[in-house]
């Protein structure tokens, strides 16, 4: 079962699905604000930049090998985005941290709300859906066939965009280079505060993990 309801969770999915839609003429405009750009062309350049923080990587945790390895693997993420961009799935509005911990709801109404809009990005849309699905599945007790028709059902906005076909060949090329999303997310915060905030922040494996993860993934 999920702890918060799950009338609100699909509703909330739904909304902020609505709100990515309507963000597709807008994205300029949100690029102007300074949002970052993520988008799907542009993500080997920001993994790059990313790699290219050696010292940031080493004291988050990361060794020298590591990294090295990282570096090699950029090809990998440009087949992946160029992948991606072969389906007729747009970027849009991303809250870049989208997961049931980030919606407030309202016990009596249900009435959802979305909180901590620090790290906007344009970016595609299936990263916030991979990410709040991943989120859901780690923090609740879930059944495979319960996971399976929360992600059915938010696919269903998108079936005017694509098939169900090629929605699920998406998800599953976004399990493969999600972790560089929530790297980036994470480089995005570090990069943004003051110099004695993010020295508190290293050191606790915030790219570390994700990387990790993606390196595992290509190790396999």
């Amino acid at each position: 079962m999920i702890n918060k309801s799950s009338i609100a969770i699909h509703t909330a999915i739904h909304d902020y699905i609505v709100v990515q839609q309507r963000s597709i003429p807008h994205l300029e405009h949100l690029l102007q604000l300074r949002a970052s750009d993520w988008r799907v062309s542009n993500i080997p350049n920001c993994y790059e930049a990313l790699i290219n923080e050696k010292d940031l990587l080493i004291a988050d945790g990361l060794t020298d090998k590591e990294i090295e390895q990282l570096s090699k693997l950029t090809p990998k993420l440009t087949l992946l985005c160029n992948q991606l961009s072969q389906y007729p799935i747009p970027d849009t509005f991303s809250h870049n941290d989208f997961h049931d911990n980030n919606l407030l709801i309202e016990p009596k109404t249900k009435k959802v709300t979305m909180v901590d809009l620090g790290e906007v990005a344009v970016t595609h849309p299936f990263f916030s859906l991979s990410n709040i699905l991943h989120h859901i599945k780690e923090n609740n007790t879930l059944h495979d066939d319960t996971y399976q028709r929360l992600q059915e059902q938010a696919f269903q906005p998108w079936l005017s965009y694509a098939s169900q076909n090629q929605l699920i060949a998406i998800m599953s090329i976004m399990q493969q280079c999600w972790p560089i999303h929530r790297a980036l997310t994470e480089y995005r915060l570090l990069t943004s505060v003051e110099e004695h905030s993010a020295q508190q922040l290293l050191g606790q494996g915030r790219f570390f993990r994700n990387l990790r993860v993606w390196l595992e993934l290509n190790s396999r």
